[in-house]
């Protein structure tokens, strides 16, 4: 498999987590568009630090580990992130589609 392919494939698994747990436990989250924001931004400042959390877990874990640890959960968190904003968003669109 090809570093793409493994890219490829937990980031769809990270999308499916991520889904799972917006549909599953649909008040579990930021209700409100400043919250929903925190969070998405929060994701997306973290992201940086990604390659030396990855690094480190790799050493400690190995790779496996590293990936399932790691990498996704946070993809899981930030397509979380994503939904509860795009929640927000339609919230404030269609509040009767909430």
């Amino acid at each position: 498999m090809t570093v793409t392919t493994v890219a490829l494939l937990y980031a769809i698994g990270g999308a499916l987590l991520a889904l799972w747990v917006i549909a599953r436990f649909p008040t579990f989250g930021p209700r409100t568009m400043l919250g929903a924001g925190a969070t998405f931004a929060l994701s997306l400042l973290l992201e940086p630090a990604l390659p030396v959390v990855v690094r480190l877990a790799e050493h400690a874990a190995g790779r496996t580990g590293a990936l399932l640890l790691v990498v996704l959960p946070f993809l899981t968190f930030v397509f979380w992130a994503s939904g509860r904003m795009l929640h927000c968003l339609v919230a404030l669109v269609a509040p009767r589609l909430k």
